[in-house]
């Protein structure tokens, strides 16, 4: 196997810029037009550190092995994580702007890579932005293939993974309620003080993020309330 990491691209997408990272493997036996993108979309919203959580998960040597089609790997911050743009501003984290973000991003694969064929790999959070880009932005394919055509560019959509991915918001915040009432006193007061840690100090950005679109696991105020991939 071989495969090279290479430098972070600071990809600039409309006013801000994107930390993107690509692993790219080399694989004799398939031409370089077969190769497959996986893209991973991260957990969060407002994850503040993406690439270490992306590389302890997505360990190259194991996705070069379990995905024998991909030829490229994938991953960036999302805006007000990690390395990308980290702006103080609310109105810069909705959940369109996301898709928006993610939807050039895709583009760019595309693009470099000269690959139509790519695959989302979404985490909790970033399952559900997978989920809204497909659901709002994409179509069948009019030649009658499989995966979904993006309908703002010429990239497909063959697969999309899912993990720990809530498919609707308000299911999601009653059962956390659920357990959190299942958790012995002790328990739950040590999560209450965790909760109430001061991470807008800390991660000003990613707090906003996850406050803006969520607001908390149990009290979902944020502009997800009413989020569901169930339509």
């Amino acid at each position: 196997m071989a495969f090279q990491q290479h430098s972070k691209i600071q990809l600039p997408i409309r006013e801000h810029k994107f930390c993107v990272n690509v692993v790219s493997f080399e694989r004799n036996n398939r031409p370089e037009s077969c190769k497959q993108a996986l893209v991973l979309v991260h957990g969060g919203p407002g994850l503040f550190d993406s690439r270490e959580l992306s590389l302890s998960a997505f360990e190259p040597s194991k996705v070069f092995t379990e995905f024998p089609t991909v030829g490229y790997l994938i991953f960036y911050d999302q805006l007000g994580c990690g390395q990308s743009d980290q702006p103080l501003d609310a109105v810069s984290y909705t959940l369109s702007s996301m898709v928006d973000d993610l939807e050039d991003i895709l583009k760019y694969v595309s693009e470099t890579f000269k690959t139509c064929n790519i695959c989302l790999l979404g985490y909790s959070w970033g399952g559900q932005l997978a989920l809204e880009y497909l659901l709002d932005r994409t179509e069948p394919r009019q030649d009658g293939g499989s995966g979904r055509a993006s309908k703002n560019s010429k990239h497909c959509i063959h697969g999309v993974i899912l993990s720990n991915t809530p498919l609707d918001e308000q299911s999601y915040e009653c059962r956390q309620r659920e357990l959190h009432q299942a958790l012995d006193p002790e328990t739950r007061e040590f999560i209450e003080t965790m909760e109430r840690e001061d991470l807008k100090e800390a991660h000003p950005a990613a707090a906003m993020v996850y406050s803006t679109l969520v607001g908390s696991e149990r009290h979902v105020t944020g502009s997800m309330s009413t989020w569901s991939a169930l339509r």
